[in-house]
């Protein structure tokens, strides 16, 4: 029964290091926030699909009132800059990248800024 009980005590400790150090950073994760325009629901749909296609990002949502992407990522996987160059990709401008022209002439009308922006 002694031995039985070491090895939950064991067992518990092992596990609770483990969690303490994935807390810690040790898995290098991160999380950011940044401005992607956009305008409907198709648009929070393609540039959250964006995001998460990019190797290294664990979640991605999009704000659609306030314009913000919210990522968590690994840092030691993806940069931030890698991050805006995704949602570019997807036709999607942020405050460092422009959206590349191609992606976003195939944008449909509703997801492209007013003409007078």
């Amino acid at each position: 029964m002694k031995n039985f009980s070491n090895s939950v005590v064991l067992l518990f400790l092992s596990l609770s290091l483990a969690a303490l150090l994935n807390g810690c950073g040790a898995s290098g994760n991160a999380n950011t926030s940044f401005w992607v325009r956009g305008n409907c629901e198709m648009c929070k749909e393609t540039i959250e699909s964006a995001a998460k296609a990019t190797p290294g990002v664990a979640s991605a949502v999009y704000d659609l009132d306030a314009h913000m992407l919210q990522v968590d990522y690994d840092s030691n996987k993806v940069t931030i800059p890698q991050l805006h160059a995704a949602c570019a990709g997807a036709g999607y401008e942020t405050k460092t990248q422009p959206a590349e022209s191609e992606a976003y002439a195939d944008l449909p009308k509703c997801c492209k800024k007013p003409a007078d922006q």
